[in-house]
């Protein structure tokens, strides 16, 4: 089973590797940090398991108090090696000004992902009323094991989602350029761009990326980042955003290219001018031409 589950992981983790080297934020100074956090929150898990395992010597499957420690400090060792990773990576502390509006967009899209582990986990101790060799121990053993797993999983993607609305906030507070449309103008736009468009009829551009309608996304993190911005004068007139986004899985993991467009109003030139400064600032590898308009 060890062997079976190295041959899934290494893959996997090779893939990262190579789409992590090639991601602006890859410096070796980045690499050590992250590097030291790996090998001091598994060696941390690794020294909490031994000493539940030296404390409480032989069998205690049936005592309490191991168990519960058994399944805590590899969850928290998780949580905080995902924790550290993603601030040394995706400068997870993004600060809003005093009087922000707090968003909680990316967060509001995880809870709906709790429905299928509560449903599993009655799947899971359902059986437990009915016991036929089937006892409350065995359904609290399953139980914590599922929920190890998917904690895991969630717990991540709810850091992720939490940086992502500490990004949008800060954005929204404090941009460089701030485009507003009339209804009209969204409507139009909406019905002809490549990528449909939804929410507020307003763009932001900022340090940490963009906003346009209800997409949001920054302009570097350690799997996402911009590589080319260019404008488009064929009709309708659009800021083109160009950005390398890692997918994983299993055997292939990939690096696609991930294209956005956000529609240009009239008498935006002294804003293009800003962003092309500003995006050369934020994004050194990225290929910035706003001001130089292309057809096609």
């Amino acid at each position: 089973m060890n062997i079976l589950l190295l041959l899934l992981v290494l893959p996997v983790g090779y893939g990262a590797w190579r789409a992590w080297r090639r991601s602006p934020v890859a410096t070796i100074k980045t690499n050590l940090k992250v590097t030291a956090a790996v090998v001091l929150w598994v060696g941390g898990m690794v020294g909490g398991l031994n000493l539940i395992f030296l404390l409480w010597p032989g069998d205690s499957s049936n005592s309490g108090l191991p168990m519960v420690l058994t399944i805590m400090v590899p969850l928290v060792g998780c949580v905080g090696l995902i924790y550290s990773v993603l601030r040394m990576t995706d400068r997870y502390f993004v600060k809003a000004p005093k009087g922000a509006v707090r968003v909680s967009v990316h967060r509001r899209k995880l809870y709906s992902k709790w429905k299928p582990v509560a449903i599993v986990l009655a799947f899971i101790t359902c059986p437990a009323l009915f016991p036929a060799g089937y006892i409350w121990m065995d359904a609290a053993i399953f139980d914590a094991i599922f929920l190890l797993i998917a904690a895991m999983f969630l717990i991540g993607l709810y850091i992720k989602a939490n940086r992502l609305d500490r990004g949008m906030s800060a954005l929204m507070a404090n941009s460089w350029v701030h485009w507003r449309y009339t209804e009209e103008q969204w409507k139009d736009w909406a019905g002809t761009l490549p990528t449909p468009l939804g929410g507020a009829a307003e763009a932001f551009f900022g340090p940490d990326g963009f906003l346009c309608g209800d997409e949001y996304l920054p302009w570097i993190l350690s799997g996402s980042y911009l590589v080319n911005a260019a404008v488009s004068s064929d009709p309708p007139a659009r800021l083109l955003l160009s950005f390398d986004t890692y997918v994983p899985s299993t055997y292939n993991s990939s690096t696609v290219r991930v294209e956005k467009c956000v529609p240009l109003p009239a008498g935006a030139d002294h804003d293009l001018e800003m962003l092309q400064e500003q995006l050369q600032r934020q994004c050194p590898k990225a290929a910035i031409h706003v001001k130089e308009a292309i057809h096609g």
